[in-house]
């Protein structure tokens, strides 16, 4: 009975105390960190780890294709049809939608796995006296500033196109480019 191995779920209720021994052994946390992901990789199974990394893998297409669709969107309300793009926005909001009911169905199908990480880091941070939650809304501070300058950097390549394709100034494509959004 002893020698049945641990489940995630055990394991995690017992994770305090694991790091709590690995901190009385001198252990920096750097290296707890990384003992304790290894442990999390080995009580996750392949099939697991490999639908984590495909998760993060359409994370990263959705934005991608998010970005095309902004821009799209951006050069049609300036009525600049005849933009440079290799495939049709329409196609980019197909395979973007498609990722969505992906990202959600795994999201559904593996939902503990993902709640189980989320209890792991939480769990890791309390007991080195980290702020998670802090941590966390630093991060999401952070997504959200990216998001913000790529979101500019868009409007930027528009109000260039719209000034070189109508004449006029720049600043004033700009102008436009953003009452257009808030509008």
């Amino acid at each position: 009975m002893e020698n049945k191995p641990k489940t995630r779920k055990i394991w995690l209720k017992e994770l305090k105390s694991e790091i709590m021994e690995l901190r009385h052994q001198n252990l920096s946390d750097k290296e707890i960190k990384r003992k304790m992901r290894l442990a999390l990789r080995e009580h996750s199974t392949r099939l697991e780890v490999a639908v984590g990394f495909v998760f993060w893998l359409i994370v990263l297409a959705l934005v991608g294709f998010g970005i095309h669709i902004g821009y799209a969107v951006l050069m049609w309300e300036a009525r600049l049809y005849e933009f440079s793009v290799y495939f049709s926005p329409y196609t980019s909001m197909l395979i973007f939608m498609f990722l969505c009911v992906v990202l959600c169905g795994i999201l559904i199908v593996w939902f503990g796995y993902f709640a189980d990480c989320f209890r792991f880091h939480k769990i890791l941070d309390d007991t080195l006296e980290e702020q998670f939650y802090l941590k966390l809304f630093k991060t999401l501070l952070l997504l959200s500033l990216m998001g913000f300058v790529v979101f500019m950097i868009i409007v930027f390549f528009v109000g260039l196109q719209i000034s070189d394709f109508y004449g006029i100034p720049l600043g004033r494509s700009l102008f436009e480019t953003l009452m257009e959004i808030i509008d």
